[in-house]
């Protein structure tokens, strides 16, 4: 124990006065009698008192002075250790990530017991303390801002919920550094298992004061789906790629089940060694949108669940329709692109001013210009004239040096261009359209995006140059076909995490956007919206230009093994610093100073009481 107000022990000086008074000698009035046959008795008592008597023991003395010694503890504000901190603001960060939702020896999960931690915390505020509540999940959320209302910290820890992916640290710190600079003696408190790593990932900002870490969570063994993959194989059907890890310290039998689009497909049993990883590869002839895979594991062998179920979405088979117009007559474009695989090429009539009404995939101009052109993807080769995008100037002869302007540019993988030769070059200047590949200084490839639309831009004609006869010609224009976005590949990611951003690219002619999440709740969008992932599960993305369907796409959310080494840590080390956790160790002072009051309270009752009742035997 320790005193808040050490200087409340002085008071202990009253206790001098007291005594004094027990001391001195018992003051009497005088009276004439007429014998003292009757007196001889307060003769005695008169005869023994002397002016300082010597202190006999007396109940009332003992009762008064431990009433003095209470109220004076009282005064110095008396404190025991304890778990939470107090005479300050403290800061509480709950893990809310996918590994909370382990479930621990006693039945109950790493959350539950987050949330009765936190319980206990509020319980042992302090008079003056005040409490911020933050749940860290892929979004951090403020449960209740700066109070001293325990009524309200418990309400909003009531409502907390566990979260489905990783934790946003990050930002969970960096709004801790904003109270904290508000407030030099803002603690932070952290309630998290600190499995998987991610918490020591974090960069402290200056302004965070050291954290304390409160560990939840023992249990070690689990068993989780780590890969759901689906691939083409060259000579027709799929290929399904599992994998699975044993986070355990035994060897586990387990159940994989896998069903395409829902209908139960196969199911296969394996045991898979102590801290190992097994591979499932499958064939699959039947064609199919969507698979599941599944786990079952025997409870005590397997602590989280949330990571036994993966999903995967068959990527899209659909031929990207290309137009193609050119004023050669024999084109190398139409040989190259009519052998690119899952490319429907048609050719267009050069001598026609317009486009047919018929909308493509993708657009390619080889030494022609429509009158407007249209808003797709587009290839444009040897431009006769200038247009909107772009302004066509003077021709440069035999042009030598190629340099790569960005190197990290999609177009660019594989493609070799420093062997190249031209005849002519022609200067294109453009403002939408940057350089990734330049020739004597000028342009010899430029690419850029305008709203939805992929363009790519060659200034000189092919047959003035060996680019057909190079390897890197087929690499290009496959490159170039994969940078474009088919009107039909709504979203361009095939697995995303929970907390994600849903990348949707809708066909220029969509009015809505709709997306059917993992529970079967459907969000109605316009195009341009956002849309954050929540829960592990196949989400449904339709495209509708009024009531008609335009396109639509499966897209699978999976945590896969990101939470599933649940093991806690032995502790932390954030931005260098290692951080222990703090189950044995006190995090603070506990004020007791109203218990001691009472305790004041009722000895000065019975203080009172022992008087009154020697009085009443006194009269009797």
């Amino acid at each position: 124990m320790t005193f808040l107000n050490p200087l409340g022990l002085a008071l202990a000086a009253l206790a001098i006065p007291i005594l004094l008074l027990y001391m001195l000698r018992l003051r009497r009035r005088e009276v004439l009698v007429s014998s003292h046959f009757l007196w001889q008795r307060a003769l005695k008592d008169y005869a023994a008192n002397t002016p300082w008597q010597r202190l006999r023991r007396h109940l009332l003395l003992l009762l008064q002075l431990l009433v003095l010694a209470l109220m004076v503890v009282a005064l110095a504000r008396p404190a025991i250790p304890t778990g939470a901190p107090s005479l300050g603001r403290v800061v509480v960060l709950l893990d809310a990530s996918a590994s909370m939702q382990t479930v621990e020896a006693g039945g109950q999960t790493r959350w539950a017991l987050a949330l009765d931690q936190a319980r206990r915390l509020v319980g042992e505020l302090g008079v003056g303390d005040e409490m911020l509540l933050l749940r860290v999940a892929q979004t951090v959320d403020v449960l209740s801002d700066f109070t001293a209302d325990r009524a309200r910290l418990l309400n909003a820890l009531t409502t907390a919920e566990v979260g489905a992916g990783l934790a946003d640290w990050e930002t969970a710190f960096t709004t801790a550094a904003a109270s904290a600079s508000a407030q030099p003696d803002t603690r932070i408190i952290i309630l998290s298992d600190g499995s998987g790593g991610q918490l020591s990932e974090v960069v402290l900002p200056a302004t965070v004061p050291q954290p304390r870490l409160i560990l939840i969570g023992q249990r070690r063994d689990n068993v989780a789906l780590a890969t759901l993959a689906i691939r083409d194989e060259p000579a027709g059907g799929r290929q399904i790629f599992a994998q699975v890890v044993n986070y355990g310290a035994q060897p586990v039998t387990v159940a994989l089940t896998l069903r395409l689009d829902g209908v139960l497909w196969r199911s296969q049993e394996a045991t898979i060694d102590a801290e190992a990883l097994r591979s499932f590869t499958l064939s699959v002839a039947q064609p199919f949108e969507t698979v599941q895979a599944a786990l079952v594991v025997p409870p005590d062998q397997d602590a989280l669940a949330l990571d036994n179920v993966a999903f995967a979405a068959a990527p899209l088979r659909q031929s990207r329709r290309v137009l193609l117009v050119s004023a050669q007559p024999f084109s190398f474009l139409e040989r190259v692109l009519s052998v690119l695989p899952e490319v429907q090429l048609v050719q267009g009539d050069p001598a026609r001013a317009t486009l047919p009404a018929e909308r493509y995939d993708a657009y390619v101009f080889e030494g022609y210009l429509p009158a407007a052109l249209p808003d797709a993807d587009l290839l444009l080769v040897d431009p006769p004239r200038s247009a909107e995008l772009f302004t066509r100037e003077g021709v440069l002869d035999l042009p030598r040096g190629v340099q790569v302007a960005q190197p990290d540019h999609p177009l660019l993988p594989f493609v070799d261009l420093s062997a190249l030769n031209l005849r002519q070059l022609t200067a294109i200047r453009s403002e939408a359209l940057r350089p990734v590949v330049t020739m004597g200084g000028e342009p010899l490839l430029l690419a850029g995006e305008r709203g939805t639309q992929q363009i790519a831009l060659l200034p000189f004609a092919l047959s003035d140059s060996d680019l057909p006869l190079q390897i890197a010609f087929p690499i290009l224009m496959a490159n170039l076909l994969e940078w474009f976005t088919p009107q039909t590949q709504l979203v361009s990611a095939g697995s995303l995490l929970p907390g994600d951003l849903l990348p949707i690219t809708p066909p220029l002619a969509a009015t809505s956007l709709r997306v059917v999440d993992a529970l079967s709740s459907s969000v109605t969008l316009t195009p341009g919206d956002l849309y954050t992932t929540t829960i592990p599960g196949l989400y449904r993305v339709e495209a509708y230009q009024g009531e008609t369907l335009l396109a639509s796409q499966w897209v699978a959310v999976n945590l896969f093994d990101l939470e599933s080494q649940i093991a806690p840590s032995d502790g932390l080390i954030l931005s260098g610093t290692p951080i222990n956790p703090t189950q044995e160790e006190a995090l603070g002072l506990q004020d007791v100073t109203p218990w001691v009051a009472l305790l004041a309270l009722l000895m000065l009752l019975i203080e009172w009481g022992v008087y009154h009742r020697q009085m009443r035997l006194r009269r009797a």
